[in-house]
């Protein structure tokens, strides 16, 4: 039988073939090269989900990985959100061996966001801007099943105004960043040009009504 392809850990490999005195056979031809393990990948976050995870991911990840790099970003004004569904590395005090390091930015010069490593799930990462990088690190030692996470934009609530002497449109509870709203005023009020946006009560039975953006 045929054995499958062999991938060091570390960088080298020792092999060794014996025969006894009795039967031999035709022996085996193999070849070798350099095993290369380079994961960079780009994304648009969108309101979908979409996973990512490490190398061989259910199986345990290769050693010696340095090149693994994830970008995630999203539009102008909008966060993204990370959630690891599992987790799994090689565990050290100061995470210096296999590890998952987030960055608040699209760089190895970002602001960091954490290092995680061991069997502790972290826990979700929202990113401060618009994007995240995210690199995954293993040395050539003990290796693990690696880790399996999701991401997504991140829906940023504002909650509805109240208005007193007056409406707002939509109805909704929530509204959402780069949503707006109508404010309009019961009959007898007008509109004040005030941040509370408070309907006043004015002489005219004209009712107003304004588009106010979510900034």
């Amino acid at each position: 039988s045929l054995p499958g392809s062999i991938t060091s850990i570390g960088n080298s490999l020792w092999i060794k073939f014996h025969s006894d005195t009795d039967t031999t056979a035709d022996g085996f031809s193999a070849y070798f090269a350099l095993s290369v393990t380079h994961c960079e990948q780009t994304y648009q976050a969108t309101a979908n989900r979409r996973s990512i995870s490490s190398p061989n991911y259910p199986a345990s990840y290769p050693g010696n990985i340095d090149a693994c790099v994830t970008t995630i970003t999203a539009g102008e004004g909008q966060q993204i959100q990370l959630v690891f569904e599992e987790f799994a590395t090689e565990d050290h005090s100061d995470c210096g061996y296999d590890y998952v390091e987030v960055r608040d930015g699209d760089s190895s010069d970002s602001p960091s966001l954490g290092r995680y490593c061991g069997s502790s799930l972290p826990g979700s990462i929202t990113s401060i801007g618009n994007s995240l990088w995210i690199k995954f690190h293993s040395d050539q030692n003990t290796n693990a099943d690696g880790f399996s996470a999701y991401f997504a934009l991140s829906v940023i609530n504002c909650p509805k105004p109240t208005i007193p002497n007056g409406a707002v449109s939509p109805t909704d509870a929530t509204l959402s960043y780069g949503h707006s709203y109508t404010v309009t005023c019961n009959s007898g009020y007008i509109l004040a040009d005030s941040s509370t946006m408070t309907c006043k009560k004015e002489k005219s039975t004209d009712c107003d009504s304004a588009l106010i953006p979510l900034l």
